[in-house]
């Protein structure tokens, strides 16, 4: 996800095996063990708020999907898994 309004910010971080990354997507580093709160909000439209505590040495991928309903939109937190066994990069729900 983007949260500026530029380009796609790409620091090197894995990627979902077969998914398709589109031109708008931001990538940042957290501070593990430290509540971190991720927001979005859209003038007149929906708005989001993600209250967690990342982990040490674990990727985290936010995606937002906007067709819900008018209005409204989802925010979905997963973790970005290495499958050793498959060697590919696969999501997975975050435990809370």
């Amino acid at each position: 996800m983007n949260i500026t309004a530029g380009k796609t910010q790409d620091i090197g971080l894995p990627k979902i095996s077969g998914k398709k990354y589109g031109d708008e997507y931001f990538e940042t580093l957290l501070i593990p063990n430290k509540y971190t709160r991720l927001r979005h909000a859209l003038y007149g439209g929906c708005a989001v708020d993600l209250p967690f505590v990342p982990e040490k040495n674990k990727i985290y991928e936010a995606t937002i999907d906007y067709e819900i309903r008018p209005g409204a939109c989802v925010f979905y937190l997963k973790e970005v898994y290495y499958d050793k066994t498959n060697r590919i990069y696969i999501e997975r729900d975050v435990k809370n």
